[in-house]
């Protein structure tokens, strides 16, 4: 069956960060992968599962008071494919992006990120949001921190 892969680029002059899911995932509090994507040209792969035409990603751009529920905009990304962010701001969200075989599927959604990974994407938000998202955020792989 294998996996899907596309990658993820960030033209925005800041780190971004994202969530994923495979394509048949309807219920957004369970992600497949987090991650920052840097603003140094080089792209992130994603993966998953080979049983959809393509991944979910989410770009979270604001956050709730309690600091587990994320706002975000939601794209798909067909396999082999891949999404350049290029615009993104706290109260609009993605304004500007480009990719072949991108499509996207929600503006303004709420994802739940509970525990460990919601206080480190929430502090991570805080000081980009404080600095009018500047790049102040380190470009590190989330994954590290939770395996």
């Amino acid at each position: 069956m294998g996996v899907n892969e596309s990658k993820i680029y960030n033209d925005t002059g800041d780190t971004v960060c994202i969530t994923t899911y495979n394509y048949s995932d309807t219920a957004y509090w369970i992600y497949r992968d987090a991650r920052q994507v840097p603003d140094n040209g080089t792209p992130i792969t994603v993966d998953g599962l080979a049983g959809g035409k393509a991944i979910k990603v989410a770009v979270i751009y604001n956050k709730f008071v309690d600091g587990e529920q994320f706002v975000c905009d939601l794209f798909s990304v067909e396999d082999g494919c891949s999404l350049t962010i290029k615009g993104l701001t706290k109260g609009a969200g993605v304004t500007a992006y480009s990719g072949r075989g991108v499509e996207r599927l929600a503006n303004g959604m709420v994802i739940s990120l509970n525990g460990d990974l919601g206080k480190t994407f929430g502090n991570l938000l805080d000081m980009a949001l404080t600095a009018g998202l500047s790049k102040i955020i380190p470009a590190i792989d989330l994954l590290d921190l939770f395996l």
